[in-house]
């Protein structure tokens, strides 16, 4: 059952996606993000984690392939707590208390409903111009000069924060838009029963890529365990599920008009970091989670979509991950440390060893919890390195052509080990996806790798009598 609650305020790392940034038709980054987080229970016993199957950015809708949320012990036994072609799965989190996991499960589109939806869009749109059009006449003999060569369109320089046009142009389709019914799922940590589902409305806009909800999309608990703040949908909320309380703190948080709230809340729960706007409009957000104080702040360039993430509860880290062959301020790696007011505390410029310039603008950022180590992980090229820059190791992944590579570093609470997902490129024999967990220590070796076997997962639909049946919908709980 989907429990009400109240309202008391208002190929892999290769995939080329073209995110058109609202207003003005800028690439941000090429996917900063290359697969769904992970997740350590707070002894480090258990890695939770997400995984798409066959990892295939270009078709996704219900039917083309399966999610699995999954646990691995430190015994390295391998559970898999659900699996769904109908529901996306996010990120999961556990609580710091160590007695609940939680994640969103959002209903996928059918290609059908897809085509349904392009059609009521277009509708929409025309509406829309329609209103504009009948309002720009009614009202032109109001505020045209006596002359109307006079009449003259000012040159619109945007210096507000958030930027307006991009926000007077999503306001305009949040009127309309339908809601997608998520639901955030909370389980028992212990034995995985499921302890509360809470409908999370979620505006899909057009050209809406549920992908980035896949892959930006992770809950995160408030240090007393108490809430759980899901940035999603252009709106980063927080909800008590004990209580039934749902916050909303911010609104819209996105990177454009895309479906990608990025934000990371504070270990101590105190402040909530966002990523808004795009290439040339990128503004770091820093909220406080008691809603008293919010900080908006320009920033020269974009930070990878995967590039933010705390050091400690006063530390921010920002990842320009930076590239020869782009037109950026600083073509080299660079890290910067703020403070929660937004403050610069220092910044690190990092001369990498060469990397593919291609996938030069997608980088994953992860810190040591102990603030000694990071990792920068760009697809087959990961970088181990101290805090203070020293480039400990530089990890090559194996494979012929694109081969394989490591995605989503997250340390283990002592900071004695790195987990990554490894990707593997489409075969004749395979299609891409997540083939293992792997360890390795802060400065680079190789510990252990765990497999991850194949679902076995049929990606297609059978149609009878113009009805779509899954060839498989498996759910478990």
């Amino acid at each position: 059952m989907v429990r009400q609650i109240t309202q008391k305020s208002v190929p892999v790392w290769k995939s080329v996606l073209a995110i058109i940034v609202a207003g003005g038709g800028l690439l941000w980054h090429l996917l900063a993000c290359t697969e769904s987080p992970m997740s350590f229970s707070p002894d480090g016993d258990k890695l939770a984690f997400v995984t798409m199957e066959p990892y295939d950015m270009e078709s996704f809708h219900a039917g083309s392939q399966i999610f699995r949320l999954m646990v691995l012990s430190k015994d390295r036994e391998l559970r898999i707590i659900e699996e769904s072609d109908k529901y996306m799965l996010s990120a999961p989190a556990y609580s710091p208390d160590g007695k609940y996991m939680c994640y969103l499960r959002s209903p996928l589109l059918t290609e059908k409903n897809k085509d349904l939806l392009k059609k009521y869009w277009e509708k929409q749109r025309e509406k829309l111009d329609e209103i504009e059009s009948d309002s720009g006449k009614i009202l032109f003999e109001l505020a045209a000069p006596t002359d109307p060569n006079l009449l003259k369109k000012p040159n619109i320089i945007d210096q507000s924060l958030p930027p307006a046009k991009a926000t007077f142009d999503l306001s305009k389709y949040f009127i309309t838009a339908p809601l997608s019914p998520a639901v955030l799922v909370v389980r028992d940590a212990a034995n995985y029963t499921i302890l509360q589902c809470i409908e999370v409305k979620i505006p899909i806009l057009p050209d809406d890529n549920e992908v980035f909800s896949y892959l930006t999309v992770k809950p995160q608990y408030s240090s007393d365990s108490q809430w759980i703040h899901l940035p999603a949908g252009f709106i980063v909320r927080a909800i008590n599920p004990t209580t039934g309380e749902m916050r909303y703190l911010a609104s819209p948080i996105t990177c454009g008009d895309i479906a990608a709230t990025i934000a990371a809340l504070s270990p101590d729960g105190r402040t909530i970091a966002a990523l808004m706007g795009g290439d040339k409009e990128a503004v770091l957000t820093l909220l406080t989670t008691d809603g008293k104080r919010a900080i908006y702040q320009r920033l020269q360039e974009a930070p990878s979509l995967s590039g933010i993430a705390w050091m400690d509860d006063n530390t921010l880290v920002l990842l320009y991950p930076g590239s020869k062959k782009c037109d950026k301020p600083n073509a080299n790696t660079k890290l910067d440390f703020l403070r929660t007011d937004g403050s610069l505390v220092r910044s690190l410029e990092l001369t990498l060893p060469d990397r593919d310039d291609d996938k030069a603008n997608a980088g994953e950022l992860a810190l040591a919890g102990d603030g000694k180590h990071l990792v920068l992980a760009f697809g087959p090229d990961v970088f181990f390195l101290t805090t203070d820059g020293e480039i400990l190791k530089h990890y090559h992944a194996k494979g012929e052509g694109e081969g394989e590579g490591l995605a989503q570093p997250i340390f283990t609470p002592d900071s004695k080990l790195i987990a990554f997902k490894r990707l593997k490129e489409k075969t004749e024999q395979q299609y891409c996806r997540v083939i293992s967990i792997d360890y390795f220590t802060p400065d680079g070796k190789e510990v252990y790798q765990v497999e991850i076997p194949s679902s076995g997962f049929a990606p297609a639909l059978e149609k009878t009598d113009d009805k779509e049946k899954t060839v498989k919908d498996g759910q478990k709980d």
